[in-house]
């Protein structure tokens, strides 16, 4: 991610490749696009894209943004972020575009800075949306890009590295005096039609046309340099070889480079396909590594196992405040130890998220802030999961008494804070009537979620009737969200037993189906994860509560209790597993695909061998 590569050293192919691509740059001198390297980090580049066309609102402003390529480049995509406020894209925000570390999976290494700035700059002079677009008027873009020199003049890194962008020209040939760029500004239409191009052929596929200019002196260049590898850009002593069906200045790869690539790639797979060309899309020959079931195993079982560690410690931090805020019958040194061991990580996520949060940004440049910021967007889910869980049983504590409200004023005020930023970071937010309804509106959501979710849910099953399907997992998922709250409101256990027997009926009858008839067309899916998650937590709960009424007396009703819940949550287990079957199978090949490894055959042959004959 964007923060990660900023800390982690540059590999020596990524500090090739990089000095490569900076000399084409230097070379092709695109009029509109200056592009400079950050005095202290070569994975960090800053640019400017300015002397836009006259058509958009954009032709009065200067646009300062930053490349932050990862450690692994060029086999990893990097982020782009702007600096600048333009009307158009968010600022200090990571952009979702199909050549960026958002989507990984669509990375070609053969794109070059040159390709990912023009193919930035094609795309903020559109109108296309996407993830970090502002919704704004031509008039407020017009505005902001008349106080864009402003606003980059304010930065210190800014003006060290771009010091003749600090004033706005009065014209186009003055603009062209202080950037020291002999050719004029030229807009990227009439460009198009003066130079010559290059284009992935995927991206013709794809829809996605990332356009990069070459001069006549830059191709022949190209076409000279036939020893030049196209992933590393570089010439070594390591043979070119010709893996897959790409001729040309796409034939000649280091297997070094293509094996690095694919396993890269593969860390982002989505499927279990072989390792193939990303231009001509031929399977590489070669042999391959996979891990096996047994490590499958061990590794599932290592996360399950790091993910419930984390859950009992935030239990027993909650069940140590807890204690220590009602028993007054504690030492007041317990109390106060007690009290601030959670303090302090209850303030350890606050940190993180408000460093973190909005997800997608960059790294703070304090460097006492930069250990709490997390880019990981699972990661960065997992602390807001917990704090919204550890707030809410807080807060919830004091509703009902349990324990008195200045205990939770701490936490409120954390949450307001938070709130604050998140409403200040917005880049359309503005002090007005709208938008305070705007975040009243939410506010009252969030309050009146329960009574909101049963009317949507009531709203859906209206409209789409299907879904309540029998062969589906709405049912199952509607019986497993009733036993939570009628194990926690009722007294005796009569109601759940009747609830659990009537559904292990039809489990029983589903699984007979499914190993004998099989004429069912049952509907799989991952709402069948949901259904174990909430089975597993409705059986959790059931043998916490307590009945002193319906079958059996205090003592055997927890083990009726337990017997029969067990029961029913390892039938749903075995009934999820028999249905989505085919889907674990492909789960467990992803899985195999992204921690194997892959090695070229080297009866490859080199590209001067391939050629000769």
């Amino acid at each position: 991610m964007a923060s990660e590569s900023a800390a982690a050293p540059a590999s020596s192919s990524a500090v090739r490749r990089l000095r490569r691509d900076l000399e084409v740059l230097q070379k092709s001198r695109n009029p509109q696009i200056l592009v400079r390297p950050a005095e202290d980090n070569l994975l960090e580049w800053h640019f400017v894209l300015h002397a836009l066309p006259e058509d958009t609102p954009y032709s009065k402003g200067c646009y300062h943004g930053k490349v932050v390529f990862p450690a692994e480049y060029p086999h990893a995509p990097p982020a782009i972020l702007m600096m600048t406020p333009s009307g158009r894209l968010e600022t200090g925000k990571r952009l979702c575009l199909s050549m960026t570390d958002f989507h990984p999976e669509s990375w070609n290494p053969a794109w070059s800075v040159e390709t990912i700035l023009v193919g930035l700059l094609s795309f903020f002079i559109s109108d296309e949306k996407g993830y970090g677009s502002v919704r704004s008027s031509e008039e407020q873009r017009k505005l902001l890009a008349e106080k864009s020199w402003e606003s980059n003049a304010g930065s210190a890194v800014f003006r060290s590295l771009f010091p003749e962008f600090l004033h706005m020209p009065e014209t186009s040939e003055t603009s062209e005096q202080d950037a020291g760029d002999p050719s004029p500004p030229v807009p990227v239409e009439a460009q198009v039609s003066h130079e010559s191009f290059e284009v992935a052929p995927e991206a013709l596929e794809e829809g996605v046309v990332p356009v990069v200019p070459v001069s006549s002196e830059h191709r022949s260049e190209r076409l000279n340099s036939s020893s030049e590898c196209w992933i590393c850009r570089d010439v070594t002593d390591e043979p070119l070889i010709q893996p897959c069906r790409c001729r040309g200045s796409m034939s000649g790869v280091h297997a070094s480079c293509v094996e690095e690539w694919i396993r890269s790639h593969r860390r982002t797979a989505r499927d279990d396909a072989p390792p193939r060309c990303s231009v001509c899309h031929q399977p590489y020959q070669g042999s391959e590594r996979l891990p096996r079931f047994r490590e499958f195993v061990s590794h599932s079982c290592r996360a399950m196992g790091a993910q419930c560690g984390r859950t009992l410690l935030l239990v027993l931090a909650l069940m140590l405040f807890q204690e220590c805020a009602m028993d007054p019958k504690l030492p007041i040194a317990v109390r106060v130890l007690g009290i601030c061991l959670f303090a302090l990580l209850a303030l350890y996520r606050f940190l993180i998220l408000m460093v973190s949060l909005p997800p997608h940004g960059q790294a703070p440049e304090q460097r006492w802030l930069q250990p709490f910021f997390i880019a990981e967007t699972r990661e960065l889910t997992t602390h807001m999961a917990e704090a919204a869980a550890a707030n809410t049983v807080v807060i919830g504590w004091s509703l009902v008494g349990i324990i008195s409200w200045p205990y939770v004023l701490g936490f409120c005020v954390l949450l307001l804070l938070l709130a604050i930023k998140l409403l200040l970071r917005q880049p359309t937010w503005r002090c007005s009537r709208e938008c305070f309804i705007r975040y009243a509106r939410a506010v009252a959501y969030i309050v009146l979620f329960p009574v909101i979710l049963v009317f949507a849910i009531c709203e859906f099953l209206w409209r789409y009737p299907r879904s309540l399907h029998p062969l589906g997992p709405a049912p199952h998922l509607a019986i497993s969200i009733a036993v939570i709250p009628l194990a926690m409101t009722v007294s005796s256990n009569l109601p759940l037993l009747i609830i659990w027997g009537i559904h292990v009926l039809f489990l029983l009858v589903g699984l007979i189906e499914l190993f004998l008839v099989k004429r069912w067309r049952w509907k799989r899916g991952l709402v069948w994860v949901i259904v174990l998650q909430v089975s597993l937590m409705g059986c959790y709960i059931s043998n916490l509560c307590e009945f002193p009424k319906g079958i059996g007396n205090t003592s055997t009703s927890q083990i009726i209790i337990a017997g029969s819940s067990c029961s029913w949550l390892l039938l749903i287990v075995v009934l999820t597993l028999k249905i989505n079957w085919e889907l674990c199978v492909q789960y467990y090949r992803t899985w195999q695909r992204r921690h194997g490894s892959f090695t070229l055959d080297p009866s490859a042959a080199p590209q001067s061998a391939t050629a000769t004959a």
